[in-house]
C-alpha cells in the first residue's frame, strides 16, 4: 500500500529538488517536534505505512505526530565521510578515494546513503586513467526504497578528473510518492589532490 498523492503531497511540502540531487550541504530545518530524537517518528512511521490504509493512517495522526513523522523522512542535512590513499601530492602515481553520503532527517535520523569509489592514475601533468570500483545505496527509512543505479558521468579535463554515480530512491509505492536522484562526485588531480561532492555538475 502506499500513501495517496494528496497525502504524499502534504508530507512532502516543501522537500527540495523533488527528482534531482541533493547538493547542498544544510538546509533549513523544520519545526522542532514535541519528542526529541527520531525513535518516535520512526515508529510512527512503521505504524503508517504497515496499516492496511497507509493514507488514512497518516491522516489520522495529530498535528505533533505529523510532524514527528515529516522530521524523520525528509533528508534535510549532508554528512560525508572520506577514505582516501592520496596521502600527499606526488609527480605521477596512482591513488583512491571512497566517499559516502548520509542524507540525514531533522530528527537526526539518516534517511538514506549513497556512496562511491574511485581509483586514477596520473603522469604527473595529467590523467592517464580512471575507475570507479564502487557505487550504491541503502535505506531502511520506512516509505523509502532503493532502486539501486540510475546512470553515471565523467570529465577528464586533463589536470583532473571529474566521476560522479546516481542513485535513485524512492518515496511510497507505486504511482504515487516522489524520487530523489542522488550524485555522488569524486574529483582526482593530476597530482593527487582531490575533492568531492553531492553533485551531478562535472563543470
Amino acid at each position: 500500500m502506499s500513501l495517496s498523492k494528496a497525502a504524499a503531497t502534504a508530507v512532502f511540502a516543501g522537500l527540495v529538488a523533488l527528482g534531482g540531487s541533493f547538493t547542498t550541504a544544510q538546509a533549513a530545518s523544520p519545526a522542532t517536534p514535541a519528542h526529541t530524537g527520531p525513535a518516535h517518528g520512526l515508529a510512527l512511521a512503521k505504524q503508517v505505512f504497515s496499516s492496511a490504509n497507509p493514507s488514512r493512517a497518516y491522516a489520522r495522526l495529530s498535528a505533533a505526530d505529523k510532524a514527528a513523522f515529516d522530521g524523520v523522512e525528509k533528508p534535510v542535512s549532508v554528512n560525508r565521510t572520506v577514505r582516501t590513499a592520496a596521502i600527499r601530492p606526488m609527480s605521477g602515481g596512482c591513488w583512491d578515494e571512497w566517499v559516502r553520503y548520509d542524507f540525514r532527517a531533522a530528527a537526526g535520523n539518516t534517511v538514506y546513503t549513497a556512496w562511491q569509489g574511485l581509483n586514477w592514475c596520473s603522469n604527473g601533468s595529467g590523467i592517464t586513467g580512471y575507475h570507479v570500483y564502487d557505487r550504491g545505496g541503502e535505506t531502511s527509512t520506512p516509505g523509502w526504497s532503493f532502486q539501486g543505479d540510475n546512470g553515471q558521468g565523467s570529465r577528464n579535463v586533463g589536470w583532473e578528473v571529474r566521476q560522479y554515480t546516481k542513485e535513485k530512491f524512492t518515496f511510497g509505492i507505486g504511482s504515487y510518492g516522489y524520487s530523489a536522484n542522488t550524485c555522488v562526485q569524486i574529483r582526482g588531480g593530476a597530482t593527487g589532490l582531490y575533492s568531492s561532492s553531492a553533485s551531478c555538475s562535472l563543470y
